[in-house]
């Protein structure tokens, strides 16, 4: 049993063997303990059941156990404490559960049963059903996995010493949700399987909890004797596919075939070919992908996830209006769909409206204004509508809130070289670098700058090469514009023939628009002159439209 099947239950139970010894203790008149008075009261006041009595039940309970009690009776009490408290905790949890309540009264309801189940657990320690209802609550969104493992770890012992299997296998599923050591989780999962071997669901949960870790072929191993048991299961067959296509080419190839067997399952299941589509995008297929797609979408028009998963597709075939109607239908559907709103402004992007990309983006900023993404998102828009001062404030703001973030780094000082600011740019490549000293980007860009930069104090020729040294290994030396990046380098330090010879490679590498720039600056070298480079981009003026969804 659940622990929030609990909550359905009259949970106060005095146990038997007692009740001869609590009535001989109330038959005895002037020789009560002295603490028999106040458990008196408190079990009057509990059959009693007025709405307030929890409270008074339990402040009457310690009295009683501080003033003292014979053994009998501290059980009792105990006993009677527990038991109230997690009754009214139960209520609370079951209220969590009612249809239509805001989130803030499921909060509050939570707290307020959490407090009551770690006071009835301090009157009684291996109170089983207690630490199971107080692991429930902590697997809610918000919840503290710490306090849910501990709850989970007092319930395996509490039931390992009733010798009850089947709710110690439950508490031990519950400790492997909640623990962050790999070992000790599985070996979690294999003793409640051992507890319980004909519970599958178990072995459903191990296998989730596998693939969500990673650990695909040991979650293809526990999705087999799943299908083995259930060979008609197509949901189990297509989470068996969704981890065989992570173990490699076999692994793929397999996992198409057990795509085939869901769809004589289950032909209009529409996961089964969203799933395909991604295997055929794995492969550079993308008709494949997007035949599978369609025909998601024909079975189920309202399939959000096929429709964004097609128009990412055709967004990146460059297909932009047909990319753009399938977007438009799934916020028809889904108008806050939040990657929803992010593809569209990339597709705006790609069209060249970047006002409308811009547009999109403000809107999610203003639905989370604390979110780095989007509001780097936000910047790189904004440079490409020539606007990097504005891209520079947006920046600025990511790093005010985290001055660690590299990525922000990074985009501030590609945007600071925009305007021309050498020195700023310089000093923000040198702090992105030390957090991610392997980024080819970061390395190339702060090579290129040292390299080619107007200013005389800025340039330093020899570190130039370096870096884009380091660029270059990273890369394989296989990117054109990191090569002409060390040609700069060593142009700048004198060595021309170097230049002319890291140049070359470049411009045989280089491709369309690139490639003419490539032969400027091998020009140049053959010429002995070093290269130069200033960009400052006029502001753009305009006006950012209202935050309008169009759907």
């Amino acid at each position: 049993m659940s622990a929030m099947k609990l909550v359905h239950r009259i949970i106060f139970t005095v146990c038997p063997l007692l009740l001869p010894a609590f009535a001989t203790c109330v038959a005895c008149g002037d020789d009560l303990p002295p603490g028999q008075r106040d458990l008196d009261e408190a079990t009057k006041i509990h059959f009693e059941g007025k709405s307030d009595y929890v409270d008074r039940v339990i402040v009457l309970c310690e009295s009683a156990l501080k003033k003292g009690l014979d053994g009998p009776g501290t059980i009792f009490t105990k006993e009677l404490a527990s038991s109230t408290l997690f009754r009214r905790a139960s209520v609370s949890a079951q209220r969590i559960l009612q249809p239509g309540i805001r989130q803030s009264a499921r909060l509050r309801y939570r707290e307020l049963a959490v407090k009551d189940l770690e006071s009835a657990i301090k009157f009684k320690p291996e109170f089983a059903d207690g630490h199971l209802l107080l692991c429930e609550l902590s697997s809610m969104p918000g919840g503290d996995r710490k306090r849910g493992f501990k709850a989970a770890s007092a319930a395996v012992e509490s039931f390992n010493k009733a010798n009850d299997k089947l709710r110690a296998a439950s508490a031990y599923l519950w400790r492997a949700r909640f623990g962050d050591d790999l070992v000790q989780q599985l070996a979690d999962f294999a003793k409640a399987s051992e507890l319980d071997p004909d519970n599958m669901g178990i072995l459903r949960q191990q296998a989730d909890f596998l693939h969500g870790k990673q650990q695909f072929g040991e979650a293809v191993k526990t999705l087999k004797k799943l299908v083995k048991a259930s060979p008609d299961d197509a949901k189990l067959r297509l989470a068996l596919a969704e981890s065989l296509s992570q173990t490699g080419e076999e692994g793929v190839i397999e996992a198409f075939d057990q795509i085939e067997k869901v769809i004589e399952l289950a032909p209009d299941m529409t996961a089964v070919y969203r799933m395909r589509a991604q295997l055929y995008i794995a492969q550079e297929k993308p008709e494949e992908a997007i035949e599978d797609l369609t025909k998601a979408i024909q079975i189920d028009r309202g399939d959000i996830g096929a429709r964004l998963f097609r128009a990412e597709i055709y967004l990146f075939e460059d297909e932009l209006e047909k990319a753009r109607q399938d977007v438009n239908r799934a916020l028809s559907l889904n108008p806050g769909i939040v990657y929803g709103i992010q593809l569209r402004s990339r597709i705006s992007a790609a069209e060249k409206k970047y006002s409308q990309a811009i547009d999109d983006i403000r809107l999610l900023i203003g639905n989370d204004p604390d979110d780095a993404g989007h509001r780097l998102q936000l910047a790189a828009y904004l440079n490409a509508d020539q606007r990097p001062r504005a891209a520079i404030k947006e920046i600025t703001r990511v790093l005010e809130k985290d001055a660690s973030n590299w990525r922000a780094l990074r985009s501030r000082a590609d945007a600071f070289l925009s305007v021309g600011k050498h020195v700023e740019a310089l000093a923000d490549y040198e702090r992105a670098l030390k957090m991610s000293p392997e980024n080819s980007g970061i390395l190339n860009n702060f090579a290129w700058v040292l390299a080619t930069s107007t200013d005389d104090k800025v340039r330093n020729g020899k570190r130039a090469i370096e870096l884009a040294t380091k660029a270059c290994e990273v890369t394989e030396y296989k990117e054109a514009h990191i090569l002409s990046t060390l040609a700069s380098g060593y142009a700048e330090a004198g060595d021309f023939e170097s230049a002319i010879k890291w140049s070359t490679k470049a411009v045989d590498l280089g491709e369309g628009e690139m490639k003419e720039q490539l032969r400027g600056e091998l020009k140049s070298y053959q010429e002995k002159k070093p290269w130069r480079e200033k960009q400052v981009v006029e502001e753009k003026e305009t006006k950012d439209r209202p935050n309008l969804i169009e759907t």
